[in-house]
């Protein structure tokens, strides 16, 4: 029962409950509803514009929502009386939808949309699995999920995974980096890890390249450095390596200091002994090596006791499992001696010069050798049964040939030498008609020059023709084929 004159300007009231559409005095126990199993519905301009069905759900432009909260059509929030501070959802031609979220302006900063971009665009920063953020886009993950935290997947034939790059020119920070603080050693966690996963092919772990011709394409450094005691290693190689040069080690006389040519060089490499091996796996089983073919090196001990500076105790990587593609690989490593062999070169180089020393000695010895033989003339060819100076010296000829060794000539004091090396002047037969330049010389009988025209011994090569029946020739004893 409502109570009034329509048109009185008079209160309206009702005894009933009824909800006047100028307002009410409720009391807390009133309400506007239904009381039975039927949707409660709201009508403008004759059309259903809002729907409350019975169990609950509700629906805006829907008269069969099918969830808590169905909005058929756009649907937008504002907030602080700012047009542009608000949720919106929307579509464009074609049916694609989208939601928006703008700040305090025009731009668009939190898309998501079915087809066509989506994107984040706000001044704030995004976190995930975060609540404070402190970059563009921030991670952040305490809980252990025994699995990658991020994965990046492409299974398609063509796309890469994705790129990352610095192009401005005055950019001098870190494009990617990405690190482990791991202090153990029963895994091997590498700050990073390249894999070429087929067991087939030609693919590349890792590269690295520069365009610059001052750059460097890979760099490798460890806090050890060039320290003896340091076990660890800057760059290790499980297996060949190779490259278009030679390696490359400091030798700028400028980071040097106590310059000193070695001493006794020849004397500590005759200590050495080379040797010839196969590897063996007894004590090492997990070493990536060879052990059928035949190598050549030194021992490690043995250097040691002579070079100590060349040997290093090592803590060699072991590939216990072969390289793969999960969240964690077993590591360890072999404590196992290790020689710089390049090291050796100086020293063999410096023991080369003493020993060419020693050789020019001995052959001014043998050169200014006097000999006090009446049967050996000068300017003719020498033999001995040895074909050198240690036995009894006589003038080669056509059977003793493979035994001339020297020239007789006469020194500056006027005594007979036996000349083995260098230019020196024989006696010429031309029976064999005469030596010219270049010509091949050999021996006849009584120890004279004869040109070869055969495969045979010969003492040198002619460097003029003959004159005056002697001949110039450069001692180069061999066989001429």
């Amino acid at each position: 029962e409502v109570n009034g004159t329509s048109g009185s300007g008079g209160p309206v009231t009702s005894s009933f409950g009824a909800w006047l559409t100028s307002g009410n005095t409720a009391a807390s126990a009133n309400y506007i509803g239904t009381n039975n199993a039927i949707d409660f519905r709201t009508y403008t301009n004759g059309l259903e514009r809002m729907t409350i069905e019975s169990n609950g759900r509700v629906g805006i432009g829907t008269t069969t929502p099918d969830a808590s909260l169905h909005s058929e059509g756009t649907f937008r929030i504002t907030a602080g009386g700012d047009q542009f501070e608000k949720v919106n959802v929307d579509y464009v031609t074609g049916g694609f939808t989208f939601l928006d979220i703008h700040d305090g302006n025009s731009v668009v900063d939190f898309r998501l949309m079915t087809q066509g971009n989506s994107y984040f665009n706000g001044d704030g920063n995004i976190g995930i699995r975060t609540t404070t953020p402190s970059t563009y886009l921030h991670y952040s993950n305490a809980t252990t999920i025994n699995d990658f935290q991020t994965m990046w997947d492409v299974t398609n034939a063509d796309d890469a995974v994705g790129r990352s790059q610095t192009s401005h020119t005055n950019n001098g920070t870190r494009v990617w980096m990405s690190t482990t603080n791991y202090s153990g050693s029963a895994w091997a966690a590498n700050g990073l890890m390249g894999l070429a996963l087929n067991a087939s092919g030609s693919a590349v772990g890792t590269e690295g390249f520069s365009n610059s011709t001052d750059g460097t394409g890979v760099q490798a450094g460890f806090t050890g450095g060039t320290s003896p005691a340091a076990m660890g290693w800057s760059l290790w190689s499980d297996g060949w390596a190779g490259g278009t040069t030679a390696w490359q080690n400091f030798s700028d006389k400028r980071i040097k200091k106590n310059i000193q040519t070695i001493g006794g060089a020849l004397e500590k490499i005759m200590l050495l002994r080379g040797v010839e091996f196969k590897y063996d796996l007894t004590n090492y089983p997990e070493l990536n090596i060879d052990t059928d073919t035949k190598q050549f090196g030194f021992v490690a001990q043995e250097v040691e006791q002579i070079f100590p500076e060349m040997v290093r105790n090592s803590k060699v990587p072991v590939s216990v499992f072969q390289m793969d593609n999960k969240m964690k690989r077993a590591s360890g490593h072999y404590e196992i001696k290790t020689l710089s062999y390049s090291g050796i070169i100086p020293i063999v180089v410096e023991a080369m010069q003493e020993q060419q020393v020693i050789i020019n000695n001995l052959s001014d010895n043998i050169n200014n050798s006097v000999v006090s033989d009446a049967l050996i003339l000068e300017s003719r060819i020498v033999a001995s049964e040895t074909g050198r100076m240690d036995a009894e010296l006589y003038l080669a000829s056509p059977t003793t040939k493979g035994l001339m060794f020297g020239v007789c000539e006469l020194n500056d004091n006027g005594n007979q030498v036996i000349r083995t090396e260098g230019i020196v002047f024989i006696d010429v037969d031309s029976s064999n008609e005469a030596i010219e330049q270049g010509d091949f010389v050999t021996v006849t009988n009584n120890g004279k020059a004869l040109k070869s025209t055969n495969s045979e011994w010969v003492i040198g090569k002619a460097l003029e023709g003959q004159i005056d029946g002697k001949v110039k020739v450069r001692i180069d004893f061999r066989f001429k084929e």
